[in-house]
């Protein structure tokens, strides 16, 4: 029986961990487990891990183990009251072992064997194609992708934000997770500011078709603190419960590249447009600065300053598109030709963003609490020794969004569960200082002829 007392930061639970080999024999495997790694992202459609073994019992001829296997898996943080929003759990949908990445003897008479795993919606994802039409809501064609058992065929339980329009469109004879790529780009949120930003991903809690600005509208889910690991409470002992929000270590990743920001369009872009229905041609202006305050974000300040200067034309876009009248099948035409005009340019600022943003790595105790996905508050002090603020806080102290996350499980000495989290937000605590003086084109040129 699983224990329910946390005993130290990253002590966790193996409540199953079998495989069902291609032959019918099912092998409970807990004993022979070295280490397991389980990783998510918010850009990835899938989970997906590996987990290796140290084989006495000759396993892979016994099975035979030949990376088809389905991989049962429960693991928990101790807890009072587990459920399924706080356990990793793939006892009933078990994930897919798909390849044998290691193998290799030891002097001790063992095997160490590697093994790659993830989702079964991928297999499925790489035997069929989509080659229908569909029309309503965009979150309703995702779901019916997901749930249809000739695509997708999933049980995974599925997180959505609702969408506010209504698309038609064909699957051209394209794999399922493709088609939903397809449908994020015209999705235009119904609760955060029509926000196109839309993502599909998958954690250990399930499948989430998520805008960024609805995952930056989100209370904290953990609040983590820099701290020294393991210190004595005012009793005396080491309380394991506030060392589980200890951040072991971070590293501050170098994002900021104006030019490259200004070259992937998240600063400033230029739209034009051409109707090939009514004949004409529009151009559609986006500016970040301006339009911060339309979208949710982390902090309430920009990551840049106003006074960076930039041109419209820093990113162009060419599309065409049509009025939508062309298909009218009545007075009141309900459906989006496309959004072109109304996404492109704002989700291609919005996604960028999360690459240009500040970004922290951070080695943190392990919980199955938490997922990609999830905001987290950060209290991490400053270094400096010219402030006079007391306490100081860092300016990298605030709200981050989780962008990936890996579970790593140690089992070969003291079981302990660490993570590795990429957190980043969008914005800044205070205003970047701005100043309308500029240094472009300053000075004399010289044009010397040799």
């Amino acid at each position: 029986m699983a224990q329910s007392d946390l005993r130290y930061a990253g002590d966790y639970n193996f409540d199953k961990c079998e495989i069902l080999t291609t032959s019918g024999n099912r092998f409970d495997i807990t004993q022979l487990i070295e280490s397991i790694t389980i990783y998510e992202h918010i850009f990835d459609e899938t989970i997906s891990g590996s987990i290796a073994l140290k084989d006495t019992t000759n396993i892979v001829e016994n099975g035979p183990i030949i990376g088809q296997e389905k991989l049962f898996l429960k693991i928990s943080t101790p807890q009072s009251e587990p459920n399924e929003d706080t356990i990793i759990d793939y006892s009933k949908q078990p994930l897919d072992i798909y390849k044998i990445n290691l193998q290799y003897g030891t002097n001790e008479g063992a095997t160490l064997i590697g093994l790659d795993f993830t989702s079964q919606e991928i297999h499925r994802n790489n035997i069929s194609r989509v080659s229908q039409s569909y029309k309503g809501q965009p979150w309703e064609i995702v779901k019916k992708i997901l749930r249809d058992p000739n695509y997708l065929n999933s049980t995974t339980r599925f997180f959505y934000e609702e969408t506010s329009n209504l698309i038609k469109l064909i699957a051209p004879n394209i794999p399922p997770l493709d088609l939903i790529d397809h449908i994020l780009a015209r999705c235009n949120s119904k609760q955060y500011g029509q926000s196109p930003s839309y993502l599909f991903y998958e954690t250990t809690k399930g499948f989430h078709m998520r805008s960024i600005d609805g995952l930056c509208s989100q209370e904290p889910a953990y609040f983590y603190k820099e701290n020294v690991p393991n210190q004595l409470d005012d009793k005396g002992v080491i309380n394991a419960a506030t060392n589980l929000q200890t951040i072991n270590g971070f590293e501050l990743v170098p994002t900021t590249d104006i030019e490259a920001q200004l070259e992937d369009g998240m600063l400033s872009s230029r739209l034009i447009s051409h109707d090939f229905y009514q004949k004409t041609v529009s151009g559609f202006i986006y500016d970040y600065i301006d339009m911060y305050n339309n979208d949710t974000h982390l902090e309430s300040n920009p990551l840049i300053s106003s006074s960076i200067e930039k041109t419209k034309d820093a990113k162009l876009f060419v599309t065409n598109t049509s009025s939508g009248t062309i298909f009218n099948e009545g007075t009141n035409y309900p459906y989006e030709s496309d959004s072109q005009i109304k996404n492109l340019q704002r989700n291609t600022s919005r996604m960028t963003q999360l690459d240009f943003g500040v970004t922290l790595n951070m080695t943190v105790p392990g919980n199955t609490f938490l997922q990609a996905g999830d905001v987290i508050d950060c209290a991490i002090k400053g270094s400096s020794t010219l402030s006079t603020d007391s306490p100081q806080i860092s300016k990298l102290a605030g709200r981050y969004l989780i962008k990936s996350l890996r579970h790593d499980f140690n089992v070969s000495s003291k079981a302990l569960h660490s993570m590795r989290l990429q957190v980043v937000k969008d914005g800044l605590t205070s205003a970047p200082p701005s100043s309308s003086t500029t240094m472009s084109g300053a000075g004399k040129s010289s044009d010397i002829a040799v």
